[in-house]
């Protein structure tokens, strides 16, 4: 056999390889770590104090989002740059800062996928229909703000009409809803939800001091209200009453 591999390993390097900075991201937002240096260029121990952590671990991970490119450093002071100052800041209204708690329990049951290949039911199956609405209330809040982008970004390649109805199926904290609330002010929104989960809707709607959305609860996989759901081989089709 030969002492060197056929092929150089790129592709499976690549993919290991980024899993770190990955997870130094999601420490970031489990921590709000980063929130400190919206008000100004900073070092790692005031940071670190700022946050009540451990110092020289803290300058370690702010060393880790540095060569990430989600921060910059001049001598031992480290800044945001402009994609972190947006998403990783938790006073910014496209803050992504609670997201961690979603890609934590996203990852978590991506890592048992051998698991599911092999026995066919996922090891950490997250039923929404089984939960308690205070269970979900920060995994909510962390899919808001990625919902709101999303939509932002889809809504200058839609014609939207200036009056009508919206229905946003499974709309969670409301964030896709608001942007199109924000976009169309002459649509009535809709936003239909599990519910078991529609207090924790109302809740975070409540604090944002939401008030142009219309909350229904209910299950699309049963019944939408307002609407017949008729069944055929494919696809299956919603039409109104």
């Amino acid at each position: 056999m030969s002492d060197q591999p056929p092929v150089p390993s790129t592709i499976i390097d690549r993919l290991v390889d980024g899993v770190y900075p990955a997870m130094a991201l999601v420490a970031a937002m489990q921590l709000d770590l980063l929130t400190p240096l919206a008000a100004g260029p900073s070092d790692a121990g005031t940071v670190a104090s700022e946050r009540g952590l451990e110092p020289t671990r803290t300058r370690i991970l702010l060393d880790a989002l540095t060569v990430a490119g989600l921060l910059t450093r001049d001598g031992g002071r480290y800044a945001l740059t402009p994609e972190s100052a947006t998403y990783l800041t938790g006073d910014s209204p496209w803050s992504r800062v609670t997201g961690g708690r979603v890609l934590e329990e996203l990852w978590g049951a991506a890592l048992g996928t051998a698991t599911t290949v092999s026995t066919g039911r996922p090891p950490r199956a997250l039923d929404y229909g089984r939960m308690a609405s205070a269970d979900v209330l920060d995994l909510f809040e962390g899919l808001r703000s990625d919902a709101a982008e999303i939509a932002a970004r889809m809504l200058p390649l839609l014609a939207t009409p200036s009056t009508g109805r919206l229905l946003d199926l499974g709309g969670g904290a409301g964030g896709a809803a608001s942007s199109f609330a924000d976009r169309c002010p002459g649509l009535e929104v809709t936003l239909l939800e599990l519910p078991n989960l529609v207090p924790a809707t109302q809740e975070l709607l409540a604090d944002r001091g939401e008030r142009r959305i219309e909350i229904v609860a209910a299950d699309a996989t049963l019944e939408v209200p307002g609407l017949s759901l008729i069944h055929i081989s494919e696809p299956t089709r919603l039409e109104s009453k």
